[in-house]
């Protein structure tokens, strides 16, 4: 039967009509294979361009050791993050995060030695003994080290890891670089003890947290470092703590008693302003010559640490400064201190009060009556 030419243009019209819609969808679906295999691609390169590095959970101040709770890891894109950003290379074990590797390896200490553990151009830990490179090696899968002795036998040391402090102030979310961080100046050592001391002259405005030099002012005009860099653990109004080492310990005895013998002297705290970023001071004071001899038959003190105080301390220079005060005023300044140094003490010692006791009455949300 013919087909009414209306009837054919129709049916013209609908298979066109048809064609061009398959074709339209055809390069749709084109576009669309093409857009999600160049999302594939992209997310591809992302994954490959991320890194995973560590943040800080919270504030941090100048000075303040950091510990491991402070650092969670976190996936950023590899452009954004600085070339010597801590890594986050940790391994995952039943769903916990493993201890930050990279902290370890940079301020490891050798315990025996106080030796600071270094990483060579080939990423091998050493130390150096009597100019001789000391290679150090993990034992896989623990937390234990050795060396390897001429007879090939593994001979095992102690390690620890040092503290780290930041070097400025650092805010949450800060993406923690070697830059940011430093060494803390006080390792935990067999030696180490907690010292109370009450008669060391404080800064009005010291509080816990702050680092310090202790040092001895003799009314001869010679000021000396005893101790460098001592972070205040605790303090009130005319009392601090802090860690010393055996060597530490006696060295601030001998100070003290110098203190006292000697008229117009005292011991006083001077505050670091940026510890984070201020280096130790090196310690001057010149010890007695008993104490000397204590130290050297002391077997709590390492020999390094006697080496350093031998290098540091000469009898020259305890004889030439500080015996000629300790003889000239060695009957008078058993009574009292020179009444100059006692009155500009005291003052001092009660603007700290106040200032100790407003601190308190903040902290209680009461008001100090002067």
């Amino acid at each position: 039967m013919a087909i009414n030419p209306m009837q054919r243009k129709s049916r013209n019209s609908f298979l066109l009509g048809m064609f061009i819609m398959l074709l339209i969808t055809g390069i749709i679906i084109a576009v669309l294979l093409v857009q999600i295999t160049n999302m594939k691609e992209e997310e591809q390169q992302r994954q490959i361009s991320q890194v995973m590095v560590y943040t800080l959970t919270q504030d941090v101040e100048s000075g303040q050791t950091i510990t491991e709770d402070m650092l969670v890891p976190k996936t950023v894109d590899a452009s954004t993050v600085p070339a010597n950003a801590i890594a986050a290379n940790v391994a995952v074990e039943d769903g916990k995060v493993a201890p930050i590797d990279i902290f370890l390896n940079q301020f490891l200490v050798e315990k025996s030695s106080g030796q600071t553990i270094r990483t060579d151009e080939n990423g091998n830990l050493y130390i150096t003994v009597n100019n001789q490179k000391i290679i150090i090696y993990n034992e896989t899968g623990t937390d234990r080290y050795y060396t390897i002795s001429n007879g090939n036998q593994r001979q095992y040391i102690e390690v620890e890891n040092n503290p780290i402090v930041a070097k400025v102030d650092l805010k949450a979310n800060t993406i923690v670089t070697l830059d940011l961080v430093a060494k803390a100046n006080q390792p935990t050592t067999d030696d180490a003890r907690i010292q109370e001391y009450n008669m060391i002259s404080l800064p009005v405005e010291l509080e816990v947290g702050d680092y310090v030099d202790i040092r001895l002012s003799l009314q001869t005009g010679q000021d000396y470092i005893v101790l460098a860099k001592k972070q205040i653990l605790d303090a009130t109004a005319d009392t601090i703590k802090i860690q010393l080492s055996e060597l530490e310990i006696l060295t601030m005895s001998d100070a003290i008693i110098t203190a006292y013998t000697i008229t117009g002297s005292k011991l006083y705290a001077t505050t670091y302003i940026d510890p984070g970023m201020q280096a130790e001071a090196t310690p001057t004071y010149p010890v007695s010559n008993n104490v000397g001899v204590l130290i050297e038959q002391n077997p709590n003190i390492i020999q390094e640490a006697k080496d350093a105080l031998r290098a540091r301390y000469n009898t020259e220079q305890r004889e030439g400064a500080i015996n000629p005060a300790l003889n000239q005023y060695s009957e008078s300044a058993k009574g009292s201190i020179e009444s100059g140094v006692a009155e500009d003490m005291t003052k001092q010692l009660e603007a700290r009060e106040n200032y100790w006791e407003e601190l308190n009455a903040a902290a209680s949300g009461t008001t100090v009556t002067q």
